[in-house]
């Protein structure tokens, strides 16, 4: 649109700053696959091009609602962040100091939200309905089906206290495919409804059963937030900062207050929850150092070479460093940085490698993350193979050459940097696994 139109003139590439948000729960992977999206789309040039700024949801809401007056957090007060959305809730914990964000212990989050909620609906209208009478609704008659969803939806938003009943119309086009396979269906409709036969009736209980199993996870998903906390001695949560499009609920609110207001922990709701993340995302992108520390998800590391422990390490990992003269054991893991490690903003976590044959011109690290503190093979179960770095050394030599290797973790990103012994950056490339 901006290239097509007036603004291309007035408005060019340089100037625009594009800020895509993911849910926090995703991989480096999965942000990696979001830049390529950008860059294959023509918002980007380069795909890592520092317009654009991949941008974590939770975060995004956190400084949202440091502006707004609803919630009106204040200074030196811990809260957490439960971006309840369609289909994962994102769970993160902040400290709020002079206006800029900490946060106290890495995140968690759930794949559930409102989408499930819709899922359990579908299966409480395929036991009504019968599933051949179901399957035809949904495959020859989608209109009638997308009306069903619609006062659905009508229904899910007013679910929660002081909720009575919802009735739900039944078309013509409905009836007549189910009556087809059920002749009887309003007869037993208006038994199984106390006499009404013309609507499906959403009674407290039936709303009961369609919301427990999800509201259920999202507490559980809370509370294994607090554990994490717990476990990092973090400082106590004042209060439950509810954003996403879910947080509209007032079941979800109502549940949450039940659950944590016994522990002295509040649950706010912002004006405009569902676009907390528009509006916090924006912000950062004017404002990257809003955010001042980040706790790392997962540890990071990458394999390498040590010195081969007979006994201890493995014999087909065994190999000659002609350099050393000496047996090493390959595949080990060379951890980087630690699950909840406190990380600052623009960060550089440094290890140094050395090649382990003589003229050896290129040197490869394979990167890996696990929910573990700690592994001693990369071949361990829960690594996971996230990308590798191919390193070109522009002076094969006989002796021992030194790369310094780079990450930096403080941003939404992990970004990385390799040199070479004389200091000047190495020529590099990063590939992560799809």
């Amino acid at each position: 649109f901006l290239r097509r139109g007036k603004g291309a003139d007035v408005l060019p590439d340089s100037e625009i700053r594009w800020c895509l948000t993911v849910p926090a729960i995703w991989t480096e992977v999965e942000k990696q696959f979001m830049r390529r999206a950008a860059h294959d789309a023509g918002l980007i040039a380069q795909i890592d091009d520092d317009r654009l700024i991949i941008v974590l949801e939770p975060e995004a809401a956190a400084v949202a609602c440091i502006k707004d007056k609803r919630v009106a957090l204040p200074d030196g007060e811990s809260f957490m962040l439960v971006d309840a959305g369609g289909g994962t809730v994102d769970i993160t914990v902040h400290l709020l100091k002079d206006g800029h964000l900490a946060e106290l212990a890495q995140g968690s989050g759930a794949t559930c939200g409102a989408t499930y909620l819709d899922a359990e609906f579908q299966r409480f209208m395929r036991d009504l309905l019968g599933g051949r009478a179901f399957d035809r609704l949904v495959n020859e008659r989608p209109t009638a089906w997308h009306s069903v969803l619609r006062h659905w939806e009508n229904a899910k938003r007013t679910y929660g206290p002081g909720y009575s009943s919802f009735h739900l119309p039944i078309e013509m086009a409905l009836l007549k495919i189910v009556k087809h396979e059920r002749p009887n269906f309003e007869e037993v409709l208006g038994r199984l409804q106390g006499g009404v036969d013309d609507a499906v009736v959403l009674s407290p209980e039936r709303m009961e059963k369609i919301f427990k199993p999800v509201l259920d996870q999202v507490v559980e998903a809370v509370r294994a937030q607090f554990d994490i906390l717990t476990a990092a001695r973090a400082p106590k949560v004042q209060n439950i900062v509810l954003v996403g499009g879910f947080s509209e609920s007032t079941a979800l609110q109502a549940r949450l207050r039940a659950e944590f207001g016994s522990q002295g922990c509040g649950v706010l709701v912002p004006e405009r929850p569902g676009s907390t993340i528009l509006l916090g995302a924006a912000h950062l992108g004017f404002d990257t150092g809003r955010i001042r520390e980040r706790a790392a998800r997962l540890t990071y590391g990458c394999a390498s070479s040590e010195a081969f422990e007979s006994g201890v390490d493995p014999e087909d990992f065994k190999f000659w460093n002609d350099i050393k003269n000496q047996e090493f054991c390959r595949n080990r893991f060379s951890r980087m940085v630690s699950v909840g490690q406190t990380l600052v903003t623009e960060e550089c976590v440094s290890n140094t490698y050395y090649t382990t044959s003589k003229r050896q011109s290129t040197v490869r690290f394979d990167f890996y993350s696990t929910p573990a503190r700690d592994a001693r093979y990369v071949t361990e179960p829960g690594l996971t193979r996230i990308g590798s770095l191919t390193v070109t050394l522009t002076r094969p030599s006989d002796a021992s050459q030194r790369v310094d290797v780079h990450l930096y973790f403080g941003q939404s990103e992990i970004r990385v940097e390799a040199f070479d012994a004389t200091g000047s950056k190495a020529d590099c490339i990063l590939k992560l696994e799809w």
